[in-house]
């Protein structure tokens, strides 16, 4: 059996970007991040910050909407909400940008899916598969060693019109930027 088509309605492709600049002076380190905390958002369209081991400030979000599962990283929105955020960045030079997709589930939560007798599937990180995918890693090793595990398996939750993915990924951007603006 090929199990791409089931997994495929399972996620959409997202771009996600990210920004550094050019490596801080210590006084403006100490004014923007001084205790080094990596900061994540729990809004809609969430963006996240740090400072890397050179000494950069980075910071990641989501592509824009209508260019939302492009590879090309244009990251001139994120550099706009860093110095909204960090106004003393706003003179500093900005060095590197990059970008890659990272799979979105509807739930915004990862799957460990069953897909047939000793198949399985682990996916669905929505931004964070470093960490989540090397311990979804390890469950599916259980698995496949018949071997019960914690994480609960499912039949995942497909996105019924996938085909229509790019404007709903447009529309979720869109209406969570504006409903962001009202909380704060």
């Amino acid at each position: 059996m090929i199990y791409g088509p089931v997994l495929k309605k399972n996620l959409v492709p997202v771009a996600s970007l990210q920004t550094a600049t050019e490596p801080l002076s210590d006084d403006l380190l100490k004014q923007i991040l001084p205790n080094g905390h990596h900061v994540s958002e729990t809004r809609r369209i969430m963006t996240y910050f740090r400072i890397d081991e050179g000494g950069r400030f980075q910071i990641g979000g989501r592509a824009i909407p209508f260019n939302a599962t492009l590879l090309r990283a244009d990251t001139t929105h994120l550099k706009t909400k860093a110095i909204r955020i960090c106004p003393e960045l706003a003179d500093v030079r900005w060095e590197f940008e990059w970008g890659g997709l990272v799979a979105i589930t509807k739930t915004h939560m990862p799957y460990l899916l069953k897909l047939d007798h000793n198949a399985h599937a682990g996916f669905g990180y929505n931004g964070r598969g470093v960490a989540m995918a090397t311990r979804i890693g390890q469950q599916l090793a259980y698995l496949v060693l018949g071997e019960d595990v914690p994480m609960v398996q499912t039949l995942g939750a497909p996105f019924i019109f996938h085909s229509f993915r790019n404007i709903g990924i447009a529309w979720h951007m869109i209406t969570g930027n504006v409903l962001d603006q009202f909380d704060g």
